[in-house]
């Protein structure tokens, strides 16, 4: 182990695991890169992703500017361009849409009869996971609970050859509230032992979100509020209904910036708008967040399912081997 950084830790990648080393008090130099260079050489576990560092020192050292190395490339195995030979049978996105549900049918009726999460409801479609927070009752406000399902949900996706696509949305017109502060407030124990129980549980889901390789997406049908909302913007993309918003309150709260927001928002957004959001409480429209990049796209909500979901079981035929490759270079 160098600087504290776990060893155990999987999958990592440039932003998301500069965002978890910002976010446990790591502090880098320079071009930023430095230390990721350090912390992905104990990644001793994923081989390729250790001789792709190894490439990139190579290149950097030698002044030259980094492009896609042969070591990324052997990520696209024989059976990943097997894949996208085989997608290419499929034109059109009617075709793509009643294949994809009919494959899932069978899936959904063992999903059904297993056992879910209480407060998240699981659907497969084909290669496409859909999890929506159900808790409609406190607005998909989310316990301590909801936050461990969460984290066992992504972190067993990761690992399922059969998924490549995980969507996250909410139940009715809220996407999440938040979390549940009555429910943290009855947990058992004193403060301090509350509190550590919170954190643990609370960087665990973080870390499931910044270590899922494959492709996140997250569909903000309505108003996302505190770690919903700084939890969302570590998905890939980020889709938003037209009247929903995000909502950070936490000075009004006594509270300060999770999630990794305190090095999303500003790379995001810029560093005057996200300390308008993180101190200051502003509300962000759909609109906003479109103007300053924060969302993909804004829709209507009846377009979610009739034209944003098709669109989405495509994204599931895209070979994986491909959208891993491009994420470990985007971020």
């Amino acid at each position: 182990m160098e600087h504290g950084i776990p060893e155990q830790f999987p999958q990592p990648r440039w932003g998301r695991l500069e965002c978890w080393l910002v976010a446990n008090g790591f502090q880098s130099t320079g071009s930023g890169k430095n230390l990721l260079f350090l912390a992905l050489r104990r990644a001793d576990v994923v081989p390729d992703v250790k001789e792709y560092v190894k490439s990139m020192n190579r290149l950097l050292s030698n002044g030259e500017l980094m492009s896609i190395s042969a070591n990324v490339r052997r990520e696209h195995s024989r059976a990943t361009r097997k894949r996208f030979v085989s997608s290419t049978t499929i034109k059109t996105t009617p075709q793509i849409v009643n294949n994809c549900k009919r494959a899932a049918h069978a899936t959904q009726v063992k999903m059904a009869s297993a056992t879910q999460p209480a407060h998240l409801k699981l659907e497969r479609f084909g290669t496409v996971l859909r999890v929506t927070i159900n808790n409609p009752r406190k607005k998909n406000a989310l316990n301590k609970q909801a936050y461990q399902d969460l984290a066992e949900t992504l972190n067993s996706a990761n690992k399922d050859d059969g998924i490549n696509v995980v969507v996250i949305t909410g139940t009715g017109d809220y996407y999440s509230s938040g979390n549940d502060m009555v429910s943290a407030v009855a947990d058992e124990g004193s403060v301090e032992e509350k509190l550590a129980r919170g954190n643990a549980i609370l960087r665990d889901m973080v870390r499931a979100f910044i270590s899922f390789d494959k492709l996140l997406i997250a569909i903000i049908n309505g108003p996302a509020i505190g770690i919903a909302a700084t939890t969302a913007l570590l998905c890939d993309v980020v889709y938003m209904v037209d009247t929903a918003y995000f909502y950070t309150p936490f000075t009004k709260l006594g509270l300060c910036a999770e999630g990794c927001s305190s090095y999303t928002f500003p790379l995001l957004m810029g560093r005057s708008k996200a300390s308008e959001m993180l101190l200051l409480n502003h509300r962000m429209s759909a609109q906003e967040a479109l103007q300053f990049n924060v969302v993909g796209t804004v829709l209507k909500r009846d377009e979610i399912e009739s034209k944003l979901w098709p669109q989405i079981l495509e994204y599931g035929r895209l070979p994986i081997g491909s959208i891993k490759a491009g994420k470990m270079l985007i971020n």
